[in-house]
């Protein structure tokens, strides 16, 4: 039975519009179900009429000032007036902006206070970083450093928020071992995504008539924990076995490990294999998922991999790794290939790809099929809006 919905009076914060689109856009499925719901951004850097013709999102921007220090302040101090202003019941905070507002929490007794975390950056910090880069490096270089305000946003807003939503199941596993008291207020509800090839997937694919393996590395710079190891390893593979390759990775390397990546790539004679494009728009975007065979996804930070989501939506098959974020897309290992230290079983699998176009097909039907029924903007903004539901009920 349909719970009745009309209670809900949502008011949803992130950072801004463009980088978070799908969140958006579900967000505004959302919005269709609820008595009101509010977006809440702090850069605006795209219009209402761009995001489509139903679109009924309410939105405000909130600037950010030069100190962004101050953002939470200048933010948690808007929310604080349209709580008065609207009477909302549930607050949506995302990476803790709203920390201000999640301390006094007590103070706005009709509201529930909920807050979302995309990556675990103590876990990260503590099995990642740390041990690839060493205490000194970590606490000097200002990337890095990064990280420590991020774990003191964490836990500031899992501590305070009432509700904690995670991208995957693993995520909360994993946010046991560092604060196993959040663990009973958290909740799995994964990402969406809003693109899907408009066609049968057999004829939206790249042309399998071409010989060489087009493999797209576009996750974000390429780094140790993007899995620039393991990409290398995997070239290097291929070319001992005379098969054509062609690489394209999209941001290029980050600045910390760019010295070490060059050396690599220069050393093992992989350099005309691989092609650096810096940072793509959207619509570029979709043109290179278009135009390659596989995408490669080996991240061990990135707690929520939208482009893997995205790339197997529109019709291209993923080359990944066992994070939490990763096998949530495809738990029972249907359509991913998972490597994982696996580099010949992956090629031999590549290569079966290219001789049998079938094989190839088969592979992406199955994965479009599965993330149109589970990660669709509709399907997990009726997840929302249960456990929002469910949430009131319980107040």
């Amino acid at each position: 039975m349909e719970p009745n919905k009309q209670g809900i009076r949502l008011l949803f914060y992130l950072p801004n519009i463009r980088s978070y689109k799908d969140r958006v856009l579900m967000l505004n499925e959302v919005a269709k179900c609820v008595e009101k719901a509010t977006l809440i951004v702090s850069r605006k850097d795209q219009d209402e009429e761009e995001l489509g013709e139903d679109f009924q999102l309410e939105i405000y921007e909130v600037p950010c000032s030069h100190m962004m220090n101050l953002l939470p302040l200048r933010v948690s101090n808007f929310v604080k007036i349209l709580i008065k202003k609207d009477s909302y019941n549930v607050v949506h905070d995302t990476f803790g902006h709203l920390f201000p507002l999640l301390i006094k929490r007590r103070s706005y007794k009709s509201c529930i206070f909920v807050t979302s975390q995309y990556q675990l950056a103590e876990w990260d910090w503590k099995n990642v970083l740390l041990p690839q880069y060493g205490l000194v490096k970590s606490l000097t270089n200002v990337n890095l450093r990064h990280y420590l305000y991020r774990i003191f946003l964490q836990r500031l807003a899992f501590t305070h928020a009432e509700h904690i939503v995670l991208q995957a199941p693993g995520l909360i596993t994993r946010l046991e071992k560092y604060m196993p008291d959040c663990v009973k207020k958290s909740v799995f509800i994964p990402n969406s995504t809003s693109y899907f090839i408009k066609s049968d997937a057999s004829s939206d694919v790249s042309d399998r008539r071409i010989s060489e393996i087009r493999l797209l590395c576009g996750s974000g710079a390429l780094s140790f924990g993007k899995g620039g190891d393991e990409l290398l390893s995997l070239i290097r593979e291929v070319k001992r076995r005379e098969i054509n390759i062609s690489v394209v990775i999209l941001g290029g390397i980050a600045p910390l490990d760019r010295r070490y990546f060059h050396e690599q790539i220069h050393q093992s004679n992989i350099n005309s294999n691989i092609r650096m494009v810096g940072r793509v728009s959207h619509e570029e975007m979709l043109k290179y998922y278009k135009n390659s065979d596989w995408l490669f996804n080996f991240t061990a930070l990135d707690g929520s991999p939208r482009t893997a989501l995205e790339a197997i939506a529109c019709g291209l098959p993923v080359i990944g790794s066992s994070h939490p974020g990763v096998e949530i897309i495809d738990p029972e290992k249907q359509f991913i290939l998972f490597m994982d230290g696996q580099v010949e079983q992956v090629i031999d699998e590549m290569v079966a790809c290219k001789k049998d176009p079938r094989r190839y097909e088969r592979r992406v039907a199955i994965g479009v099929s599965y993330v149109r029924d589970n990660f669709s903007s509709l399907s997990v903004s009726n997840q929302y809006v249960n456990f929002y539901h469910s949430i009131l009920n319980r107040k």
